[in-house]
């Protein structure tokens, strides 16, 4: 029995496919849980919004983690031009996020200190993005604004 290549390309993707579609599942619930944790007043119901707003911690850190699997299969595929260096530095700065808000979870670091690396992760991926070939000029550019 032989396996066409097309086969194969699409066995291989299927694992990647669905972890790119649970990270942006993840993303909208974290989304979800800090615009909850915003709406909530600070009389009503403060200890409900801790609880939201530890739930976008916990959603983000399994976003992140569904995005490094993405990070991992992407930097080998044909057009998306990714260093050594390139790859190391998306996925230090996921880690990174992952890390600080594991520590935020467990109330040990401050609930701001994830956003540096995020902010470095968001930097990365424009710049993956536009030095690929795979998307069109016109969506890269839509997807930087």
């Amino acid at each position: 029995m032989t396996i066409t290549a097309s086969a194969a390309s699409a066995r291989w993707h299927c694992p990647v496919g669905w972890a790119s579609i649970m990270s942006g599942v993840f993303g909208l619930l974290a989304f979800s849980f800090i615009l909850a944790a915003l709406f909530v007043r600070e009389d009503a119901g403060r200890r409900l919004g801790d609880l939201m707003f530890r739930g976008h911690d916990v959603a983000a850190v399994l976003q992140s983690l569904f995005m490094i699997q993405v990070i991992a299969a992407v930097k080998g595929e044909a057009g998306w031009r990714m260093s050594r260096t390139s790859y190391w530095t998306g996925s230090t700065a996921l880690w990174a996020v992952i890390c600080l808000l594991l520590l935020t979870i467990f109330h040990l670091v401050n609930d701001m200190l994830y956003m540096v690396p995020m902010g470095v992760f968001g930097a990365w991926l424009i710049g993956a993005v536009w030095a690929s070939d795979v998307l069109p000029r016109y969506i890269r550019w839509l997807g930087t604004v």
